[in-house]
């Protein structure tokens, strides 16, 4: 395993990211609006495939077949209703669902 942060473009994965959900959540009965906003671990692992005990390289470079996702550290989130206990509960378990974290990872507020 080889950690590095060189050649991943953390901003775009995370907005990419607060882009689907916000789209989605405003899909949601109750919701019109939604701002996300998304923690990630600025660390990653890359996992070099591997043929027996040696690595796969091409032109004697090992091969990244596989990246492990960066770790969401926490979401927030400011929604219609977000003061709502009901929004609360489905935004926490769509969000929960959709991103693999434990609800105590994520706060809703009201939007302004």
């Amino acid at each position: 395993k080889k950690s590095s942060n060189d050649s991943f473009d953390f901003d775009n994965y995370t907005s990419k990211l607060e882009n689907k959900l916000e789209d989605f959540l405003k899909s949601v009965d109750g919701i019109t609006k939604a701002q996300v906003i998304i923690t990630l671990d600025t660390s990653y692992e890359q996992i070099y495939g591997k043929d027996g005990d040696n690595y796969i390289t091409i032109n004697k470079e090992p091969v990244d077949i596989s990246m492990i996702s960066p770790k969401i550290r926490g979401v927030a989130i400011a929604c219609t209703n977000g003061d709502s206990i009901e929004i609360q509960g489905r935004v926490t378990e769509i969000v929960s669902s959709y991103l693999g974290i434990p609800t105590n990872r994520i706060k809703i507020v009201a939007i302004k």
